[in-house]
């Protein structure tokens, strides 16, 4: 995102913007990975400058078949971020974080994806900024706090250049969150954690208000595909409630019931599925200004096919 040009320091800035503890930085490992028919772009590790052009040739490379990303990330380069987001959010690709286990702690076990490194099981910082970015978000570990200035840098300017450095980091980073739907109150909280500290967001607040589809995506999607009324999510709910919890099983009409009521939720989930790749295909498109070749070879990374042997997760019921 543009600087405001405050004299020559703007182009300095940009390049020195960072989010998150870095040591010595070299390049995030961007791979593409499969598990079936599933196609996904990890990002392990710190982002740098040049992990933009990355991420964008392995999606063009894969012609419209990336659908989702994994962040394994700690931070990084911001402005790089918030390019590689704006990306995501223009190709419609969905994302997923760690979870978080029952110590709080992030948790990559069942992942489609898996970080190479286990200490690069977070989405952190500038991950953080990546993973905001997807119109559909999953994950319960994030973590973020104020961008900064590398080292050094930010003393180099005058006093006036440095407020007005600082207010256009500022002002650039809550455009970037309101842009990407992120609450006011989860925008102060970010900007208003130290450098020096983490912000962890609670699983509460993400599941409110970083989860799933974005709200219009979600609510256009069901006014579309919605096959199960209120009523009958609330009986299938109830039958899988007592089929967990009892040995006593369903009567007969139960069965028959939740049989139907299954059959709807897969015409709903077909539904879905025809949308999100039609959707996936018209952005890529728009994005790359042409049509992707469905018969070119995919680009695979093969780690995540391996793991899962071969299968694809999904999601059978829808709740």
């Amino acid at each position: 995102m543009a600087i405001p040009k405050h004299g020559a320091y703007a182009l300095l800035i940009a390049a020195h913007v960072l989010i998150g503890r870095l040591g010595i930085a070299t390049a995030a490992d961007i791979r593409p990975e499969s598990a079936g028919s599933l196609r996904m772009i990890a990002i392990e590790g710190t982002i740098v400058p040049g992990d933009f052009d990355t991420f964008v040739r392995i999606v063009r490379e894969n012609q419209g078949h990336i659908s989702s990303v994994y962040c394994f990330s700690a931070g990084g380069n911001l402005y790089e971020a918030m390019k590689i987001g704006r990306a995501m959010r223009a190709l419609e690709l969905s994302s997923q974080a760690p979870m978080r286990d029952e110590a709080g702690r992030p948790s990559c076990s069942l992942g489609l994806s898996k970080p190479h490194d286990p200490k690069n099981c977070t989405c952190a910082s500038a991950g953080f900024f990546v993973h905001i970015a997807a119109t559909h978000r999953g994950g319960t570990f994030l973590a973020a706090h104020r961008p900064y200035f590398e080292k050094g840098t930010f003393s180099q300017l005058s006093l006036s250049d440095a407020h007005r450095a600082l207010d256009g980091l500022q002002q650039s980073v809550r455009e970037y969150m309101t842009e990407m739907g992120v609450p006011v109150h989860i925008q102060y909280e970010v900007l208003n954690t130290e450098p020096d500290h983490v912000l962890i967001l609670n699983e509460a607040a993400i599941k409110t208000n970083l989860w799933g589809d974005l709200p219009y995506i979600r609510e256009w999607m069901q006014d579309k595909c919605r096959m199960l009324s209120a009523a009958e999510r609330a009986r299938v709910e109830y039958y899988y409630r007592r089929l967990a919890l009892s040995d006593a099983g369903l009567s007969n009409a139960e069965q028959a019931d939740l049989h139907g009521l299954d059959k709807k939720w897969d015409q709903q989930l077909k539904c879905e599925v025809s949308i999100r790749e039609q959707r996936h295909t018209d952005a890529y498109a728009k994005y790359f200004s042409e049509r992707p070749n469905e018969l070119a070879p995919l680009k695979r990374g093969g780690a995540a096919e391996k793991q899962n042997g071969g299968q694809s997760e999904r999601t059978s019921r829808p709740f």
